[in-house]
């Protein structure tokens, strides 16, 4: 029977030899960025690499989400490796798409790239027979929260229940099976080196505002303050007052 560490090698030598086409997925997300809800593209093309690699999946899954399984040989509990389809909208950014303004500036395009590396890993001959349990491949849409007014929409229009990837995941029952998810991400900061364990955000809360009424300067609006003086002078006298020390 094969050591941890000769499946380890197997699985790092079968995911070397793929690094050309690992690299290649990356590259293509990151030259072809959509936001969350809108990852058709990046959604087909994760479809038909999975596709490449013999594993099966569902697909549409919180409209652009996948999921698919790898067995291992024997009973265990479901592994969840996630990937995030989705980019920000940064116009300025230098793989911006300069029709949308998407651009992936928080390194998705590289976890998909990593999902698909640790499915090329337990593929490798012999890696799997010794596992225990389920690994489900995972490609999340919409982590990013933006684009609200647009997700609001799909919510009204029944197409969402949740405005969020994960959450619609968790709403649709697409964890229900997972007793342990991870996925790796991209860091900007030197000081991490290759691998360092960063913070948690475990969900968020979202208010929806709609504001009725004439715009206007929330200072400027009123005639006078409760002490009569105009707005006006009152700013004059703010800017002459000494600064405290």
């Amino acid at each position: 029977m094969a050591s941890v560490e000769e499946l380890k090698a197997t699985a790092q030598a079968a995911i070397e030899a793929r690094r050309d086409w690992l690299i290649d997925v990356a590259k293509t997300v990151l030259h072809h960025p959509e936001p969350g809800f809108h990852e058709v593209k990046t959604a087909e093309l994760v479809s038909t690499k999975l596709h490449e690699l013999g594993i099966a999946h569902d697909r549409g899954i919180a409209l652009t989400g996948l999921k698919g399984y790898l067995t291992g040989g024997h009973q265990g509990p479901t592994v969840a490796v996630i990937g995030e389809l989705d980019s920000l909208r940064v116009p300025g950014h230098a793989h911006a798409d300069p029709q949308t303004g998407a651009a992936h500036a928080c390194g998705h395009h590289c976890q998909l790239g990593m999902m698909l590396g640790a499915a090329v890993g337990l593929q490798a001959a012999g890696v799997l027979e010794h596992l225990a349990g389920r690994v489900a491949l995972i490609a999340v849409p919409a982590e990013e929260f933006i684009d609200v007014e647009y997700r609001w929409q799909l919510h009204q229009e029944g197409k969402l229940g949740l405005m969020a990837g994960k959450q619609e995941f968790i709403r649709l029952g697409a964890f229900d099976d997972v007793d342990m998810a991870m996925m790796v991400h991209t860091t900007s900061r030197p000081d991490d080196g290759q691998f360092a364990v960063g913070g948690t955000s475990n969900g968020h809360v979202v208010k929806y505002i709609r504001f009725i009424g004439k715009a206007a300067h929330a200072g400027g609006a009123r005639s006078a303050d409760a002490d009569g003086v105009p707005p006006r002078k009152r700013r004059f006298a703010l800017a002459r007052r000494p600064s405290r020390r």
